[in-house]
């Protein structure tokens, strides 16, 4: 990106920085001095406690954000310079002002009565409220802010209005939510509420002198009748919420006036406090080595031999990339994407002056698995200083390798956001990864320059929530990579079209990565990128090549491929058979197939179907050899089951002589296992394709039975003329259409079917097949396939227009500026049990498992499983918080319920159940507050909200309906 004409080069400013601590500080009248802005005391009044005035906050806010400014990735800064008048484009002079006069709104009779002791001052010097003070509430300092700043810009500096509100929105919206036209409305048919002549002669003098105090005076007669665009007013308004919470911090800022006569402004605070908070600047990213071969063994010095064909095209692509893009990468599963991917995020980085990375994927377990791999790659990065990381999920905390890189001992005192843990530092070798405290939580995190997170994160920026620009912000300076972007269903795509829009309106480079996504989807995805640069859309043309990788830009699209892949370690050729559901057809299958060993997976597609069989086969081939592996677990035991299988089955897992693992979905995800065969329920065909990707996916001797590469689809309960007739639990999950249409693909027409799949050369000839318009069935199963069909598409159009209903405004819809942006002004993007809102049919309800009895609870019995549990069955204080060790290990024993228990209208009674049993104790500790707590007795069973639920060690929760038993 070019740097546009103005001001001397960003950088060279930087030199100049404390020049803005240095100038003489405005001339406040008595008034101005005696408006407080900050104080000690809640809203009811009594003693003055600790103040300060407006104008110091104004001030400190100014000086921190010149820090915040040179802070921000050169991406972010170039993309609001270049949105500036030329002649004015002096960003850190803009952002200084817009920071300085964020809390205008506070120089108002709503504001200053709300602590009557500090009021009296005011009033002392002509700044009285009201007669009627009725609607105070109604008027919050943001919503009267932009009222002022809007009306001292158009008759001050004689700015058009729609000019004037660009600038005005950043200060209305400075709590996170920005103001609605129907607020404006009422606002200025209550001129009082703003303020009479006195106070308008504070409000004038604050404004005044805080831009001549920013520098912001010798651009206004240009600023002014300049529109700024939206996507610079959300970057702005998320760099000065960002400015204001750290001027805001009482440990960086303090409140140092405790009477109430007029108070002194003092100097230089910005740089003292800006020192206390120790934050580490961005990733500056070098220009890694040119060639793919030497770019990978720099990288990634555990991986041997040449690049993979999808390594070469990826590097090749982002090489080639002259303007930010949108890359789609195609390739088999187990290929070396995630390795192309983050070596292509350096190039583009580096090219596009972009300050990090955010790597998202399905699930929290998958963004653990990733964590490490993305500090190692970090560890090899040239260059020196910290990388600012964070790992954005719900149970961050509990990740021993992210609690490893915490620095700080403490954490800053801070009443925005989330409290983080802590931990001594760990150094890599050139780049260090680094944790910082203040850049943890929920809204913060995010805004660290290397995050890994689930794909929810990204998701977020499409989502009508408070403080969604402080999301935009966080995500507008890195280069963003999904992976597994096919996971997504339709109405999670809903957002990531959204936030694909506005992630192409703020330029960042984009690399989305699957084996298996459809044209259709491409399709979808490149629209919705286009969109965002403003352009039409473009057709991507159908490719037989795999694998592939699409740029898609300001300039059109390319393709990048060289054919099919062909690697030693690759499968060749896939038999696929058919497998009733009689448990003792399944049990022969696997007697054959395991006569000489082996280790083979039996993949179900719900929880309860994959605990039935489990327990059957055990039956047949013992405790020993079976183990049971899905979501339904608590917590750490799921994570001691995964490390587990990949300990026996990774890639350099020492294999049992004899394994049967039995699963769900959970194995199909970024799970690095290896078998020797593959029994699956029938499920869509992109996401069986990625289940078949863990049959013989690392090179080894395979026992004879299973050298032929074999998956055997079972789940269906019969084979009729009008089409086969599924499980029950597979179609609630999946859909009748998607099912048939897999079978129709492949062939499977009976229970005697036999098919073969070369891979991955026939991955995206059975995608698109399963996925075209006119579903591939034989004739006898059209009318079945088409009513399927139609049922599907309902669904789809239902879960589209919840979806749309709660997405964020699209960039075109805006009419110039962020008034209106959020219609619902009270969301945050999770609910308050940690559940996100960008997801339609993920289990809702998170609970912390104990147990309980005679008045005594304790931690879960779990010493059957884990013999080293420090905790286990020892009593947990409810009337105090629990110690700092065992409340982390309490927030590890979780489980989310089924389906069944958190979907209206159950829902609302599982939660009045679990509201019912919580601790108020709890609540003092931050890893505990806001938890639910599921009770369960001696024998780890109990009843909730017609339920009943058992816990069992080696199966996880099982669930059933009181009247089922």
């Amino acid at each position: 990106m070019n740097q546009p004409p103005g001001p001397a080069p960003l950088d060279d400013r930087a030199a100049a920085l404390h020049t803005f601590d240095q100038p003489s500080l405005p001339t406040w009248s008595s008034a101005a001095r005696s408006v407080w802005g900050k104080s000690s005391r809640d809203q009811s009044g009594g003693s003055v406690g600790e103040w300060l005035p407006l104008a110091q906050h104004l001030l400190d806010s100014a000086d921190v954000a010149a820090r915040v400014w040179q802070w921000l990735p050169l991406h972010v800064r170039e993309l609001i310079e270049a949105d500036l008048p030329a002649g004015a484009r002096d960003g850190q002079a803009l952002l200084r002002w817009l920071a300085g006069i964020h809390d205008i709104g506070k120089a108002s009779p709503p504001f200053l009565e709300k602590v009557p002791a500090l009021a009296a001052g005011a009033h002392a010097h002509g700044l009285l409220p009201p007669t009627d003070a009725t609607d105070y509430a109604l008027a919050p300092h943001g919503l009267v802010g932009h009222v002022i700043l809007q009306r001292w810009l158009r008759e001050h500096h004689g700015a058009p209005l729609r000019a004037a509100r660009g600038y005005a929105v950043v200060v209305g919206g400075h709590h996170g939510v920005p103001p609605t036209y129907a607020q404006l409305q009422w606002l200025r048919n209550r001129p009082h509420l703003v303020g009479d002549a006195a106070w308008e002669r504070v409000q004038n003098e604050i404004l005044d002198q805080i831009a001549a105090h920013t520098g912001a005076d010798r651009h206004l007669p240009l600023w002014a009748s300049h529109r700024l665009q939206a996507a610079t007013q959300v970057l702005l308004t998320g760099a000065v919420i960002l400015s204001d919470w750290i001027a805001s911090n009482t440990d960086l800022f303090n409140l140092s006036h405790t009477d109430s006569d007029v108070a002194p402004v003092i100097a230089g605070r910005g740089q003292a406090g800006w020192d206390r908070l120790n934050l580490a600047g961005g990733w500056n990213p070098a220009r890694p080595p040119a060639a793919a071969a030497e770019h990978l063994r720099a990288r990634f010095t555990g991986l041997t031999g040449d690049p993979r064909p999808v390594q070469e095209l990826t590097v090749a692509a982002a090489q080639a990339c002259t303007e930010p893009s949108l890359l789609i990468v195609e390739a088999a599963m187990g290929s070396g994407k995630t390795e192309a991917a983050l070596m292509a995020t350096e190039i583009l980085a580096e090219r596009f002056e972009c300050g990090g990375a955010f790597v998202g994927l399905p699930t929290m377990a998958t963004a653990d698995g990733l964590f490490g791999r993305v500090l190692d790659w970090i560890g090899h990065l040239e260059g020196e200083g910290v990388a600012t990381t964070y790992l954005a999920h719900g149970k961050a905390g509990l990740n021993d390798d992210y609690r490893g890189l915490l620095t700080q001992p403490a954490q800053l005192a801070d009443i925005h956001d989330d409290q983080a843990g802590t931990a001594p530092g760990r150094e890599q070798a050139r780049i260090r990864a680094e944790v910082q405290g203040w850049l943890t939580g929920r809204k913060k995190g995010v805004l660290a320059s290397m995050v890994v997170g689930t794909i929810d994160q990204l998701l977020f920026m499409g989502l009508q929530a408070k403080h969604v620009v402080l999301r935009h912000l966080a995500m507008a300076g890195k280069v963003v990579v999904l992976d597994e972007v096919h996971a997504a269903d339709d109405y999670m795509r809903m957002y990531l079209c959204r936030a694909l829009e506005w992630l192409a309106a703020y330029r960042v480079p984009v690399i989305l990565l699957s084996a298996t996504l459809p044209a259709s989807q491409r399709q979808e995805l490149a629209d919705a990128y286009r969109t965002g640069l403003d352009l039409p859309s473009i057709v991507i043309p159908a490719a037989d090549a795999y694998p592939l990788v699409t740029s898609i830009g300001p300039t059109g699209q390319t393709s990048h491929a060289i054919g099919p892949e062909v690697e030693t370690n690759t499968v060749t050729s896939v038999q696929v058979r058919t497998i009733s559901e009689d448990p003792g057809d399944l049990r022969a299958l696997l007697g054959d197939w395991l006569v000489d060993g082996g280790c083979v997976a039996v993949i179900r597609n719900t929880v309860a179907r994959a605990q039935a069989t489990a327990r059957d086969l055990r039956e047949h081939f013992g405790e020993d050899v079976v183990v049971l592996h899905h979501s339904r677990f608590i917590a750490t035991h799921r994570a001691q089951r995964e490390a587990h299988l990949r300990s026996e089955l990774g890639r350099n897992g020492t294999r049992p002589r004899l394994r049967i693992v039995v699963g769900t979905q959970v194995l199909e995800q970024s799970l690095d296992v290896d078998f020797d065969a593959i029994i699956t329920d029938i499920a869509p065909m992109d996401l069986l394709l990625q289940r078949t990707g863990r049959l013989h996916r690392h090179p080894r001797p395979r026992p004879a039975a299973m050298r032929q590469p074999t998956v055997a689809i079972g789940g269906v309960r019969s084979w009729t003329a009008d089409g086969p007739v599924f499980d029950s639990g597979s179609e609630a999950v999946y859909g009748r259409s998607r099912l048939l249409r897999t079978a129709g693909t492949l062939g499977l027409e009976s229970s005697a079917s036999r098919a073969t799949v070369a891979l991955p050369g026939d991955i995206r000839r059975l995608v698109e097949a399963a996925y075209a318009d006119l579903p591939t069935v034989p004739t006898e199963w059209q009318e079945t396939a088409c009513a399927a069909d139609e049922e599907r598409a309902r669904d789809i159009a239902e879960s589209r227009n919840r979806a749309d209903s709660f997405r964020l405004r699209a960039i075109r819809e805006l009419e110039g500026d962020l008034v209106n942006l959020l219609e619902d002004s009270t969301r945050e993007a999770e609910d308050k049990h940690g559940g996100p809102r960008v997801r339609d049919s993920e289990d809702g309800i998170e609970v912390i498992v104990v147990q309980a009895g005679d008045g005594i609870v304790s931690y879960i019995d779990d010493l059957d499983i884990d013999p080293a549990s420090t905790y286990a069955g020892q009593p947990i204080p409810t009337t105090s918080p629990p110690g700092d060790g065992l409340a982390r290990a309490l927030a590890a024993t979780t489980v989310r319920l089924p389906y069944a228990m958190t979907q209206p209208p159950q829902a609302a009674a599982t939660l009045k159940a679990l509201e019912n049993s919580t601790y108020e104790a709890w609540q003092h500790s931050r890893w505990l507050s806001g938890q639910l707590v599921l009770h369960l007795d001696s024998t780890r069973r109990t009843s909730l909200a017609g339920f009943d639920l058992t816990y069992d060690l080696h199966d996880g929760l099982y669930v059933t309906r009181e009247e089922q038993k």
